[in-house]
């Protein structure tokens, strides 16, 4: 599929062709790879091709449009267009203002990332590695870990053993680097991919825990202003996306 590119107020936009001139569905992304991002001036990511497979089978019209994480949260809250956040988890405080298809991705288990150095032993469970003493854990803001781990985090640490903040995975990778902290949790897929490419040297790696789910479901968060016919489509084709895939 073709696609142009449109530079405005700083984002980059991906017209998928048109379907007759009909109102597009907006569907908000933030570069975070290999899910989703750019390379040589494409589109690319492992929630690409499910997405855009969902959007077709559902026969509805749709744009790509860059947000940023916490701006799409609040686009979405607020209803400011019709539109979809790509890939994101369920949850209960989200399903309070968002309409959320089936989940059409699934994706590997959310693991740890820590220093070399740190002594923590596998195979090990979350909850015994967030029982160690002094742990410090740092994350991005507002960001949803899925059910399992977002219930066990919050059991077992205090809130002044949660550090959070707006940047990215690759700096927040460099302040548990500079021991600044001592874990983030993070999706495995995105996390090979940054130790192969911009994290090398060794310094870090990563912690499987034995007991947390080995996916969870990656969904289309959707604003209030999508028809209810367009979500009942969705749904339809989402679920035949991951028919048979756990």
């Amino acid at each position: 599929m073709a696609f142009r590119i449109l530079v405005a107020a700083s984002l980059f936009v991906w017209f998928a062709p048109a379907w007759g001139g009909a109102e597009p569905l907006t569907l908000y992304w933030y570069d975070r790879p290999p899910l989703l991002y750019v390379e040589d001036g494409q589109m690319r990511g492992l929630m690409l091709a499910p997405a855009e497979r969902v959007m077709r089978g559902a026969n509805i019209p749709f744009v790509w449009k860059v947000l940023p994480y916490s701006r799409a949260q609040v686009a979405i809250r607020d209803n400011q267009e019709k539109a979809c956040a790509v890939g994101w988890f369920w949850s209960p405080e989200r399903a309070g203002y968002a309409q959320f298809s089936p989940a059409f991705y699934y994706g590997q288990a959310m693991v740890g990332v820590v220093r070399s150095d740190m002594p923590a032993a596998e195979p090990i469970t979350i909850r015994d590695f967030l029982r160690t003493p002094g742990l410090r854990m740092i994350q991005k803001q507002d960001l949803f870990l899925g059910a399992y781990m977002h219930a066990a985090v919050h059991e077992i640490l205090a809130e002044s053993q949660i550090f959070t903040t707006p940047a990215g995975i690759s700096p927040i990778l460099k302040m548990i680097e500079s021991d600044r902290g001592d874990f983030t949790i993070v999706p495995k897929e995105e996390t090979d991919y940054l130790l192969k490419t911009a994290f090398t040297d060794g310094r870090l790696r990563v912690l499987v825990f034995s007991d947390v789910p080995k996916s969870e479901g990656r969904y289309l968060m959707c604003s209030k202003s999508v028809p209810a016919d367009w979500m009942a489509r969705i749904a339809t084709a989402a679920a035949a996306e991951t028919k048979g895939s756990r």
